[in-house]
């Protein structure tokens, strides 16, 4: 049996250009310069955890970072966030 949490939350009050920039700062980014010569990965709060993204505003992470991942949405001013505590006998890719 593995221990999931799945976080629900939303942006509030936000316009799509901040919340744009929410999503780069949680899951980072590929940033280009030189016309696409040079391509760097930028790392956001959430790049070096174990989680998946399942939909807009949706995240399933194991019980182990299920703390970091809510610090890290609380600190870039995500609202109503909602934590559901799952039991999975499986994961299917």
């Amino acid at each position: 049996m593995l221990h999931k949490v799945m976080l629900v939350y939303e942006f509030e009050g936000r316009t799509a250009s901040q919340v744009g920039k929410i999503n780069r700062e949680l899951f980072g980014y590929m940033d280009k310069s030189n016309h696409g010569k040079y391509v760097y990965w930028r790392n956001g709060y959430l790049s070096k955890m174990a989680l998946k993204r399942l939909a807009r505003g949706v995240i399933l992470t194991d019980s182990v970072n299920d703390r970091e991942v809510l610090d890290a949405l609380r600190k870039v001013g995500a609202k109503k966030i909602t934590r559901y505590y799952l039991t999975v006998n499986k994961v299917v890719k």
